[in-house]
């Protein structure tokens, strides 16, 4: 699935280069600045599923203030709900919603056509999706068909129509107030992904100034530890453990890390 999603999103990058209404990101910006100049300038910014639960593009998107689009059905966020659902009451400053900062897809959407979708979530809209205002992403897309969107006229100089995918039907129509909701919770999360504080005065990498870590990182995970210490070593363990058993999808079905097997499993008996 990882290899499939990734040849969608290309597809989905190359059709999208040759619509009228919308500015692509170019592929021949390489460098790393040209990439982080890309994050400043765009609205949202895909994440598409790996070989690990997690990537960092998620939480480099969040300091650039670009809207992450989470396509995968198993990357979650640190210091969320998604990894500490159990203390979301407790003290939600530092559970932090992951719904309210970032656009969570399942992976098939790019990769099934909009009609598909729509059958397969017919019974279970909210696992498309849903925004901060509560709008459902199903209903988007629904939107969307019925304003007959698979096909678009291409840009000046071009003759042919172009097909659009229904991860771009889903995007173009996500309300405004909605996207300014997602850019005032994206600052406010941000500081939680940072083990250093913004700094444009520092020139150097910290560690070699052998300057301490100061950034809101270090307080969530002081939160994480302090739970742990809270509901005991013994229940987390066991936990681990039972999570360890189970079987993982990203890991057994994506083939980024060219895994025939489970590794978790592998891995316990080496």
């Amino acid at each position: 699935d990882c290899i499939e999603v990734r040849k969608a999103m290309k597809q989905l990058l190359t059709n999208s280069s040759l619509l009228s209404a919308i500015v692509a990101p170019n592929a021949r910006h390489k460098s790393e600045q040209q990439r982080e100049q890309g994050f400043l300038q765009a609205t949202f910014c895909p994440v598409p599923i790996g070989d690990s639960p997690s990537s960092k593009r998620m939480y480099d998107l969040l300091h650039f203030g670009c809207i992450p689009v989470v396509l995968s059905d198993e990357l979650v966020w640190a210091f969320s709900d998604q990894t500490n659902p159990t203390s979301v009451a407790r003290d939600s400053l530092l559970v932090l919603n992951h719904s309210s900062f970032a656009i969570h897809l399942p992976q098939s959407v790019v990769q099934y056509t909009a009609q598909r979708s729509l059958r397969e979530f017919a019974a279970r809209k909210r696992d498309m999706g849903v925004l901060p205002s509560g709008t459902l992403l199903y209903d988007l897309l629904l939107q969307a068909q019925r304003e007959k969107a698979d096909w678009a006229p291409a840009a000046a100089g071009k003759t042919r129509k172009v097909y659009v995918n229904p991860l771009v039907q889903v995007l173009q129509r996500v309300p405004s107030q909605d996207i300014q909701a997602l850019r005032r919770a994206i600052q406010s999360a941000a500081p939680y992904y940072r083990y250093y504080r913004m700094n444009e005065s520092m020139q150097a990498i910290p560690t070699s100034q052998h300057v301490l870590p100061d950034g809101g990182a270090l307080t969530a995970l002081a939160y994480a530890l302090q739970q742990r210490k809270e509901r005991g070593v013994d229940r987390i363990r066991d936990a681990c453990l039972q999570e360890r058993r189970r079987k993982h999808r990203y890991i057994n079905r994506y083939h980024c890390d060219v895994d025939k097997s489970d590794s978790l499993i592998r891995r316990r008996s080496r």
